[in-house]
């Protein structure tokens, strides 16, 4: 077995596509949205119970805003945030990989230096390496950082487009999935799952 996976890396809710091939045939596909541990909203237990290959996955997540006028506090439990975000984006594709796969290719979104005048960027950059750290030079994985230009460029041919035009898309290829709130969290990490197998066929070509 190949596999296929896009992650598209936000503390809030990670969108995870993970596609498994035999050879070249498609035998599953599923996604995951990972966020801190709440209550589901009524429209996402409706799309979690109508889509059957998409769920919501949870880490574990300490209230920071206990620790509001206590910034040592607070930077200590942030860091614990984002290692358990890391982890279980990790234990996900443990989960999903299990039949000892031929290969993983994965591709992760990196960082949007766009987003630089956010303050969260910055906690953004920390777990977007944090799940690197997962998965660079590991045997058997082969992890590619792409730019969002260049996601953007391999869906539209534009690397500018704007990303409400990469949402559109993926709800015309997948029309069940529009119920699904913040369906960009997804339909990015779909993307880059695809992507993936893109560039594992160009470089068969080389």
């Amino acid at each position: 077995m190949i596999y296929y996976i896009g992650i598209d890396p936000s503390i809030n809710s990670t969108g995870i596509c993970i596609q498994k091939f035999n050879k070249n045939t498609k035998k599953s596909e599923n996604f995951i949205v990972l966020s801190k541990e709440r209550k589901l909203t009524k429209k996402e237990t409706e799309a979690a119970e109508k889509i059957s290959n998409f769920e919501y996955r949870f880490y574990k997540a300490e209230d920071l805003s206990i620790y509001k006028d206590y910034n040592h506090f607070r930077e200590y439990w942030k860091s614990y945030n984002l290692i358990n975000c890391a982890k279980e984006i990790y234990n996900i594709i443990k989960k999903y990989t299990k039949d000892k796969p031929e290969k993983l290719y994965i591709v992760i979104e990196g960082i949007s230096y766009g987003s630089l005048k956010t303050q969260s960027i910055f906690d953004l950059a920390g777990l977007n390496y944090l799940i690197r750290e997962k998965f660079i030079n590991k045997k058997d994985i082969v992890f590619t950082i792409a730019t969002p230009s260049e996601i953007k460029k391999y869906v539209t041919g534009n690397g500018i487009s704007k990303k409400d035009i990469l949402t559109e898309i993926f709800i015309m290829n997948n029309p069940d999935f529009a119920i699904i709130p913040k369906i960009d969290d997804i339909s990015d990490a779909w993307y880059m799952a695809d992507y993936a197998h893109e560039l594992k066929n160009q470089n068969e070509d080389i």
